[in-house]
Formats: C-alpha cells, structure tokens, sequence
C-alpha cells in the first residue's frame, strides 16, 4: 500500500474504511495471511491496553 492512498485527505483524522474500500474496488491494496500475534491497537485505549499486557509479560 502506498502512502499516496492517503493524498487529498484534509482531515488529521478520518475513517479510513472509504479509502480502503475505494482502494480495494481498485486493487491498489493486498493481503497477507498473517499466523502471528495480532493486535487492535485501533484506539488510545486498545494500544494502553496492549503495552500493559506486553510490559506486565516482560516481569
């Protein structure tokens, strides 16, 4: 994915579901199947409760 998906966006802070979509109807974006760990860090909230977990496993 390329950084231009984002040119012309005027907001600091947008939904990014229309731009994806609009990319996807183009194929401009891909996807990998991913067996790792994977986590929403999608909100201020969802990324503290992540670095919570990671430095209470680093103890």
């Amino acid at each position: 994915m390329s950084h231009r998906l984002f040119d012309g966006l005027e907001q600091d802070f947008a939904p990014l579901r229309p731009l994806f979509d609009r990319a996807i109807a183009s194929w401009q974006v891909s996807g990998e199947l991913w067996s790792g760990v994977w986590s929403d860090v999608g909100t201020p909230q969802r990324l503290s409760e992540l670095e919570f977990r990671l430095s209470s496993n680093a103890r």
